[in-house]
């Protein structure tokens, strides 16, 4: 027992130490830069020397002659002048200006481009659940081999992601930031998606589930990780290769589908939870793409009666297979479904696309 709690503190306290001090840094600097400029954080005895050294430099002024010109009276698509939480806000704005999710009842959602419908998402039966439930047992095994990468997700994905290429802050800068956005945007959307479509998670149908992290407050359906992790996927395979859609061994997506099934182990979802994530997922990304081109979204579904919509059966584990048999057009046949919805291009989200791109 001693060492058991030795083991978890150890690695509890690595993990919070690591993602703590991470975070701090990387905010406290970020405000602090950002909020106190070139002088560094904001303080009253800074803003008392500032005053002090302006009235003994600046003396008496009140000549036009003497004003400068700004360098820019304008600044377009540029986001270059903002701080990357400043740029990150505008950006989201943006692509959420014309997305919405509307409630068809009975638990059904659909997820609106420009007031057009482009992916609905319906709750499967709760005897669907109940089948799903055996997967919860048989993952629950994987456990111990899986416990760091299931705490590490819960707090981020996209070092997962990362860990594929060289990515941060300097080598392929506009690629993390689109990344970040498309996660952003998926976890926007996806909430409200869950909040429609609410279903039990696994540990109100049986004591024996016993997740190993807190199980969250939401939805288990459809699967908010799946979801971003498989946007995120769709968006640097595309980045990668220029082509859009799940490709069952392109590693994003490999990436993708073990962070969606950690879920499953970690007992707090299904495998139709990642299945209808998955669906949701890859429309988000292709959403967030088609916001730079202009290009039209090919409609989606899941579990509903739509066209383009697919359902995992009841009995079934989910798997890249399943996801690229049913966008059959990844298969080299024709698509299941020739209804698209237009897009109109967001030019700030063409200028960082097109700066992502550059960077492959």
């Amino acid at each position: 027992m001693a060492h058991g709690l030795a083991a978890g503190g150890g690695f509890g306290g690595g993990f919070g130490g690591g993602f703590g001090g991470g975070f701090g840094g990387g905010f406290g600097g970020g405000f602090g830069g950002g909020f106190g400029g070139a002088a560094g954080a904001a303080s009253p005895l800074l803003a008392s020397a500032l005053m002090t050294s302006h009235d003994a430099l600046a003396g008496y002024w009140n000549d036009d002659a003497a004003l400068a010109t700004p360098p820019r009276s304008g600044v377009g698509d540029d986001l270059g002048y903002l701080s990357a939480g400043r740029r990150a806000e505008v950006l989201l704005g943006q692509m959420l200006g014309g997305l919405s999710v509307r409630s068809d009842g009975d638990g059904r959602a659909t997820l609106r481009v420009g007031g057009a419908d482009v992916c609905e998402i319906r709750r499967p039966d709760e005897a669907d659940f109940e089948k799903q439930m055996l997967f919860l047992r048989n993952y629950a095994d994987l456990r111990v081999d899986r416990i760091p990468e299931i705490v590490a997700q819960t707090a981020t994905i996209i070092p997962f992601f990362g860990a594929l290429t060289h990515l941060n802050d300097t080598c392929r800068k506009s690629t993390l930031e689109l990344l970040t956005l498309t996660q952003s945007v998926a976890i926007a959307l996806e909430m409200q998606v869950k909040h429609f479509c609410w279903a039990a998670r696994p540990a109100e149908r049986s004591d024996k589930v016993q997740p190993i992290i807190q199980t969250p407050d939401h939805s288990s359906f459809p699967s908010g990780h799946a979801t971003e992790a498989f946007a995120v996927a769709t968006v640097l395979h595309h980045l990668q290769t220029g082509e859009t859609g799940p490709a069952e061994a392109h590693m994003a997506y490999l990436v993708a589908h073990r962070i969606a099934v950690n879920r499953t182990v970690a007992g707090v979802h299904y495998p139709v939870d990642s299945a209808a994530g998955a669906v949701l997922g890859c429309t988000i990304g292709e959403i967030v793409l088609a916001a730079a081109s202009g290009e039209a979204v090919r409609q989606r579904g899941y579990g509903g009666d739509s066209e383009g919509s697919c359902k995992l059966k009841a009995t079934a584990d989910f798997d890249l297979h399943w996801l690229a048999e049913s966008f059959s057009e990844l298969q080299g046949h024709p698509s299941s479904t020739d209804e698209t919805t237009a897009t109109d291009p967001i030019p700030v989200i063409a200028a960082l696309v097109q700066a992502a791109k550059e960077e492959w």
